[in-house]
């Protein structure tokens, strides 16, 4: 039975995430003793148009990834939300992916989520792209407030 919001209720003890997209369907759990909360998101490749661009694009240096390597808008927006899932555990002040900055490593992200009256917090995760699959996971360990 889904939540009010429609997310997935876990049994007590865990946190999880689900997603979907044309070609895949995937779950992730962990223990809330390690995980405070956890985020996944799957996006089958494909280019977003100039304006979506826009609409995730936090600051300037999201801007220059993207403007750098054609795939990097996709990926964004999949770690993006993959953070919100994450956030949506944390509060229930909900934020514009421009609230949202990331900073991709190989393989690996940070990320900080302003968002009205809540203290930035930070998010980090990991991510793969493949020829035809994004995946983004976005974790907040248990310790972290």
């Amino acid at each position: 039975m889904p939540g009010a919001s429609g997310e997935p209720l876990w049994p007590a003890g865990f946190v999880g995430s689900i997603s979907h997209c044309p070609v895949l369907a995937g779950a992730i759990v962990g223990r809330s003793t390690a995980l405070r909360s956890i985020g996944l998101d799957l996006e089958q490749r494909q280019s977003l148009t100039p304006g979506m661009r826009e609409l995730i694009c936090a600051n300037e240096g999201e801007a220059q990834a993207m403007q750098d390597d054609p795939s990097a808008d996709l990926t964004l927006f999949s770690i993006k939300e993959a953070v919100l899932k994450a956030w949506s555990r944390l509060s229930s002040s909900w934020p514009e992916f421009t609230d949202i900055e990331v900073v991709l490593g190989e393989g690996r992200f940070a990320s900080s989520v302003s968002c009205h009256d809540v203290a930035p917090t930070r998010i980090d995760g990991f991510f793969a792209v493949d020829a035809g699959l994004v995946c983004a996971v976005a974790q907040v360990p248990a310790g972290d407030r």
